[in-house]
């Protein structure tokens, strides 16, 4: 192996290192109320406004069939058809709240005919919050 081919290769493994690392959102467990639920999860959202964000998260929602309703300071997205673990209507309930200047974290929650369910151990309602982020 060359000498070149190995800082190529060496620096190609760092950017995938790093694009790799930055992918890596964490995802918590609250007890921040949304919606009517207090078991929800929580990440945080780098570099974009509230304003990009809820319009993000709206157009993803719709993406489920949800149907919208903002109520301030929550949005709510009624019908979504993810596998949530239980069959029924569903509701996503979806909170931003500022940080600092350049980070926001959304708290989301769920409930399926009703009831609450414990978002922390959603691991479709996980993914759809990392794959946001």
């Amino acid at each position: 192996m060359t000498k070149k081919t190995l800082i190529t290769s060496t620096l190609m493994l760092l950017v995938n290192s790093f694009i790799s690392a930055q992918r890596n959102i964490s995802v918590e467990s609250s007890n921040t109320t949304v919606g009517t639920t207090s078991k929800t999860i929580e990440a945080p959202i780098f570099n974009t406004s509230k304003e990009e964000t809820e319009k993000e998260w709206k157009k993803l929602m719709k993406e489920y069939n949800g149907k919208i309703k903002n109520s301030k300071p929550e949005i709510a997205a009624y019908n979504t058809i993810l596998s949530l673990s239980r069959v029924g209507e569903q509701i996503i309930y979806f909170k931003y709240r500022i940080q600092d200047d350049s980070t926001g974290v959304i708290i989301v929650g769920a409930s399926v005919n009703g009831k609450n369910i414990d978002a922390k151990k959603s691991n479709e309602l996980k993914k759809i919050v990392r794959d946001f982020t």
